[in-house]
């Protein structure tokens, strides 16, 4: 009842105060352009005034979609079956076809409404990728979309169906980051409302594994970033099978990162879209920063502390206050991830905030000195193991366990796994080290560099092969 009242009381305020232009049912508007009454809309119970709200470049018309008689079921190559999205964003319909004839339009309907659109259609690289605004005054919910394409001697495509679920914005930033959203086939657009601190920086850190995604991110309804070339008003992401994508479309297997200025008095919107190619299974991960009103975001692995010279220098349980913390004195170092190391230590972080904060790793060789560089070297966890590893997790020594072992940690998923070779989620050793470079201690200098089985000078003959392969290749050298 109080909602109506509050309807009542801004309509009558709109027809005394400012006097109100035409308006639908549902929302006011002033006559100078100014909004002031939208009433939210249910994507589930308000389907058809939902779909004529899309904010679409076509024409709405009345009743169902037109009946199929002249189907090619075989024209469309791929779409995609499932997006996510938060509210006032775009969502993109990818579609993938080969046809002899020209695509001249798609049919649209969310199911359920007693209205379509109809859509002109643009051809890019044997694709299209439909364009939806989705509303401000959306709440949250789930609905279906039902497309075909014509062509222009009249044959359609079979029905195509796409599941969208509209969801929250992200505005809770505890610890280091909001929380890790993480995704597969499909589109995923995902809102974070940053905290009013003005000026600043944010790191976006994503992982696309194996089979490639695209990144795409807008601030202030701009594209500031992306994997590909940078996407102008109005453009859309590429149309890409998996078979046929090259980096080159932004499409890209990766670990890494962009830092993406702000400032909140302009807007507190940022929006990250993820698009996978089409017809094959694909997982990434992205984390976005709290927002710094400093100049920059310290990368993650430089906000550890510094690796110990020498390996007698600190002692089992030894604290730290800035960050929390405590070292622990290891046993030998394990031979499967860090040949040649003689002995570790690991710095594990102290937070009641998160239970994935990150860690760092020292190795250290036969004469106690921290390895700067190369296999053995140890290297930053971007997510702590909590202890020294095998041998408090299983009871195991490390050195009677190999690379290859059940992955059930945060740790192993986003530390080991891109190590190893043969998973969703493996790198090329070259980049590894860079993405997870050790830490050289207050002691290392250019006249001090300790490296231990290095591949720097052999970084052309390697390739793309893992650093578990890479430790191979160290093994049986030896």
């Amino acid at each position: 009842m109080r909602g109506k009242q509050i309807y009542f009381v801004l309509a009558i305020a709109c027809l005394i105060q400012h006097g109100c232009s035409e308006r639908d049912e549902d929302n006011l508007s002033f006559e100078d352009g100014r909004s002031a009454f939208l009433k939210p809309v249910d994507p589930k119970t308000e389907v058809s005034r939902f779909s004529r709200e899309l904010q679409i470049e076509g024409e709405n018309l009345d009743g169902e979609l037109p009946a199929l008689t002249n189907i090619d079921p075989s024209f469309v190559q791929g779409f995609t079956a499932t997006a996510s999205i938060t509210k006032d964003n775009i969502l993109f319909l990818p579609i993938s076809y080969q046809s002899e004839n020209d695509v001249v339009e798609a049919l649209l309907q969310l199911e359920n409404a007693n209205n379509y659109w109809q859509i002109p259609v643009q051809t890019v690289n044997n694709g299209t990728n439909l364009q939806l605004g989705i509303p401000s005054h959306v709440l949250n919910g789930e609905f279906l979309i039902n497309y075909i394409l014509r062509k222009n001697n009249g044959e359609t495509s079979q029905v195509l169906r796409t599941m969208v679920d509209v969801v929250s914005a992200e505005s809770e930033c505890n610890g280091s980051s909001f929380p890790t959203i993480e995704g597969n086939d499909g589109l995923t657009v995902k809102t974070y409302i940053l905290p009013d601190i003005g000026t600043g920086t944010l790191t976006v850190t994503y992982n696309t594994f194996t089979i490639p995604d695209r990144l795409d991110i807008r601030y202030n309804k701009e594209w500031v970033a992306s994997t590909g070339d940078l996407l102008t008003e109005g453009e859309a992401p590429p149309v890409k099978d998996c078979n046929d994508v090259t980096s080159g479309d932004g499409f890209i297997g990766a670990f890494n990162r962009f830092t993406i200025e702000f400032n909140t008095q302009v807007s507190r919107e940022l929006d990250i879209y993820v698009s996978g190619c089409l017809n094959n299974g694909t997982r990434w991960t992205v984390t976005v920063s709290c927002p710094n009103n400093g100049n920059q975001d310290a990368l993650w692995y430089e906000k550890l502390p510094a690796c110990p010279c020498t390996f007698e220098e600190v002692e089992n349980g030894q604290l730290t206050e800035t960050p929390a913390g405590e070292w622990r004195v290891c046993t030998s170092a394990s031979q499967a991830f860090h040949y040649g190391a003689t002995s570790e230590i690991r710095w594990i972080p102290i937070s009641s905030e998160s239970a994935d904060e990150s860690g760092q790793q020292c190795t250290y060789d036969a004469n106690g000195n921290l390895i700067t560089s190369g296999i053995a070297a140890g290297s930053p966890d971007l997510v702590s193991p909590g202890g020294c590893g095998f041998d408090e997790f299983l009871g195991i020594d490390p050195n009677e366990i190999g690379a290859d072992y059940l992955c059930f940690t945060n740790h192993c998923i986003f530390d080991v796994q891109p190590w190893q070779a043969n998973t969703n989620r493996t790198l090329p050793c070259t980049n590894y080290l860079k993405l997870w470079p050790s830490n050289q201690g207050d002691c290392a200098t250019n006249t001090r560099p300790n490296p231990v089985n290095d591949i720097t000078h052999l970084a052309t003959l390697i390739g793309n092969i893992s650093c578990e392969e890479v430790t191979t290749l160290f093994e049986i050298r030896d």
